[in-house]
């Protein structure tokens, strides 16, 4: 394995063990939300009675945006509030979005499926993961990962990472993959084509080293197939030939020129 092999592996391995890291992390949490589901304070989305106060610290110090929501009817899933780390990840505050409904609060999510799998976590309690979501509008644009389901009948918590830069980085990867596939390829053609250049030079040199039939009148030299060739055009298919004097045929050839 040279180099460029073992730093792509390595950085595919990082990412997959990031992403191993994030989903465990995610279950964790998930277990805990769910160990304090209770009736469920309007306000805030957290469940009422004794596990108040550890619900809370739980969703405020998670690391990943978490936002609560509430079904208020069979189709008015409303925005109940969000921890630090969502207003973190998306880049605002999202108690701008306290109220309204999911439509309204992220209008780009209208002609997907979240809206109504949020509203089947929080009405029927069935949980709903997500490797991939992107968002665009003119606030919000990114890639996400969600995870949702119900903390308490009637309402949702959808858990999200950012996983943007992961798929710049997996693109990123996949680009270098390529351009590493190419250069093998290249380089694989060219050691070809040397190759059948040095067996083509072998062959030549074994041809020009065994015994060749000449005429010794003519000094026609008979090829493989028995056919019998001039000299120049013997040798211009088993080597390169150019035709020069010798200096016994020059001198002969000037004096001929001179008239002597």
């Amino acid at each position: 394995m040279n180099d460029a092999d073992a730093n792509e592996h390595t950085s595919r391995s990082e990412l997959l063990d990031e992403n191993r890291r994030m989903r465990r992390r995610i279950a964790d949490l998930e277990d805990q939300l769910s160990a304090g589901r209770g009736d469920t304070v309007a306000e805030s989305g957290i469940p009422a009675g004794a596990s108040d106060q550890r619900f809370g610290s739980i969703v405020r110090a998670a690391p990943m945006g978490i936002h609560l929501y509430h079904l208020e009817t069979e189709d008015r899933l409303v925005f109940l509030g969000a921890n630090p780390a969502a207003d973190k990840i998306l880049g605002l505050s999202n108690a701008q979005f306290v109220g309204l409904t999911i439509e309204e609060a992220f209008p780009a999510l209208v002609d997907t499926e979240v809206p109504q799998r949020y509203r089947l976590a929080a009405s029927q309690a069935i949980p709903w993961t997500t490797e991939h979501i992107s968002y665009q509008d003119e606030r919000i644009s990114g890639a996400y990962e969600v995870h949702t389901f119900q903390s308490s009948p009637g309402y949702a918590v959808v858990m999200f990472i950012d996983i943007t830069q992961r798929l710049r980085d997996a693109a990123e990867l996949e680009r270098h993959r390529h351009q590493l596939e190419q250069l093998v390829s290249s380089r694989t053609a060219e050691l070809s084509k040397t190759v059948e250049r040095l067996q083509k030079a072998n062959e030549d040199v074994l041809t020009l080293s065994g015994l060749i039939p000449i005429c010794a009148w003519c000094k026609k030299i008979r090829d493989d197939e028995g056919y019998w060739q001039q000299v120049e055009c013997w040798f211009g298919k088993h080597a390169d030939v150019t035709h020069c004097l010798c200096p016994e045929c020059k001198q002969e050839q000037l004096k001929q020129l001179s008239g002597d």
